[in-house]
């Protein structure tokens, strides 16, 4: 499973405009990070997540965009993993 992990964070990253990607399990857990994302932020990623998906538990889980002059970050949360991306400023 590490080895798939990583080469999807290594793919993700590669992509035109990423400065960074976490993964992190249902409990907050970095299960990997690279670029200018901070493995300490797994826990707060996480628990965006799963709080956004709780507006309204009858929909899918959402896509939460934070954006600010330092650029965004996009959180989605999959089955019990979360994930964030960095994008740089435009």
């Amino acid at each position: 499973m590490e080895r798939n992990l990583d080469k999807h964070l290594d793919d993700t990253f590669r992509v035109p405009g990423v400065a960074g990607v976490i993964c992190a399990d249902e409990h907050g857990f970095c299960l990997g990070a690279k670029g200018v994302a901070n493995r300490e932020s797994s826990g707060h990623i996480a628990n965006i997540a799963d709080s956004a998906s709780k507006l309204n538990p009858s929909l899918p889980n959402p896509v939460i965009s934070i954006e600010g002059e330092g650029g965004s970050i996009l959180i989605k949360k999959e089955d019990n993993i979360t994930m964030g991306i960095y994008k740089a400023p435009n």
